[in-house]
């Protein structure tokens, strides 16, 4: 029997001297459960409290969807909020997780390479990114989910689909480069680090990425990822992205637990998106 216990991770905004570290894991939905599941547990061993910013994909993903009974997920909802109330953020990750809308060719090139085929909000407008966003907000909350903020799939939205995030009630969105408040445009520098396959078993040959640039890619994002604690001790913050994939190849996985670790030993504050974007921020009505 699966345990809905949580452990008790105090939420907590970093210092204003300390960097923070926000460790995120995406692609989450029934589909996933046992790897999301499994992720939480490698965390938990880190040494000081991690609390995690889950990413829900709450529409028609895979399947079955988010909240409907499944071989894999049938807890899942349970278990996730059990996971909000000890100190865990649950946060919106597109839609459909899938780059519907592809819009002009360099955008094509550029999410091919970055999301492989799951670019969503890459290219949408703002009444569609409006839409999907208060969507998605609906089915959380149907749940108890307290949604604040969004990443979406691969880093990458429009400005346009930015604005329809604000018009729907988020209080931010992530991007490579760090964390926009978008009732302030504020942002807080903080680069997003992960291993990032040649591969994903969500793009098609349409969606996919040439093998070469995927290959360099892949590269590349674990190069960046080994250097986090590095830039930790340089006095920056950074983000750590997990996907479920990563489990299947025991190097990714051992790389990215090794990079949390290492960011926690160098003085890196651990936190959520929520608590970094308070629900009242400045200028909001207190």
């Amino acid at each position: 029997m699966t345990s809905h216990a949580a452990p008790d991770r105090r939420r907590q905004a970093p210092r204003t001297s300390a960097p923070f570290l926000v460790v995120s894991v995406h692609d989450v939905a029934p589909a996933t459960a046992t790897a999301v599941r499994r992720w939480a547990g490698l965390l938990s061993v880190l040494p000081g409290p991690v609390p995690i910013t889950w990413l829900v994909v709450p529409g028609p993903w895979r399947s079955p969807r988010f909240g409907e009974p499944g071989d894999d997920g049938r807890d899942l909802v349970p278990w996730l909020l059990s996971r909000q109330e000890g100190g865990d953020e649950v946060s919106l990750h597109g839609w459909c997780h899938r780059a519907d809308v592809p819009g002009p060719v360099p955008r094509r090139v550029i999410g091919r390479i970055v999301a492989r085929g799951a670019a969503e909000l890459w290219a949408l407008d703002r009444t569609t990114a409006a839409a999907r966003t208060a969507a998605g907000l609906d089915v959380l909350d149907r749940y108890g989910f307290r949604v604040t903020g969004s990443t979406p799939p691969g880093w990458l939205s429009s400005r346009e689909a930015r604005a329809g995030l604000r018009q729907a009630g988020l209080h931010y969105v992530t991007d490579h480069a760090g964390l926009v408040d978008l009732r302030t445009g504020r942002r807080r520098p903080a680069p997003a680090l992960c291993n990032r396959p040649a591969t994903s078993p969500d793009a098609d040959r349409r969606g996919a990425a040439p093998p070469v640039a995927s290959r360099v890619a892949e590269g590349v994002g674990a190069a960046l990822l080994r250097s986090a604690p590095l830039l930790v001790r340089w006095g920056l913050s950074v983000r750590i992205g997990l996907h479920p994939a990563d489990l299947g190849r025991p190097r990714a996985t051992r790389s990215a637990l090794a990079a949390v670790r290492g960011c926690l030993r160098a003085g890196a504050v651990a936190t959520t998106y929520a608590a970094l974007t308070p629900e009242t921020g400045p200028g909001d009505p207190p």
